[in-house]
């Protein structure tokens, strides 16, 4: 189950990157806890959905992505366009894990968010 988990396309740019063997690493761990320790658990959805109360986020929110990402990413991206204070980065060739392989750009977009929230208040 881990080895074709890993062999999924939101997984290639991580694979392939210096980060390989740690994200490897990551994921064993936690399908094993998923398969051992996490037998059960009930999943306890908030009501209303959350998805369905986006419009009363009213801080700024950030919402990065990989284009190496599921295609319901972008569907995601779609319903966070709701949330009236939102910006969105797109990182060129990053995937599911872009915090292991473009931690750098990560933390420019976000520290040049986080200032240009700064300069609204």
């Amino acid at each position: 189950m881990i080895q074709f988990s890993l062999q999924g396309p939101i997984y290639r740019t991580v694979m392939a990157s210096g980060q390989r063997d740690l994200f490897i690493d990551m994921h064993t761990q936690y399908f094993t806890r998923v398969f051992t320790e996490w037998r059960s658990f009930e999943v306890i959805w908030p009501q209303p959905p959350a998805i369905e109360q986006l419009e009363k986020i009213a801080v700024p929110t950030l919402f990065m992505y990989g284009t190496v990402e599921w295609d319901d990413m972008h569907l995601i991206a779609q319903e966070f366009k709701r949330i009236p204070r939102v910006a969105f980065v797109e990182i060129a060739g990053a995937d599911h894990m872009l915090p292991l392989t473009h931690p750098q750009e990560m933390a420019s977009h976000i520290q040049s968010f986080l200032a240009a929230t700064e300069d609204e208040s």
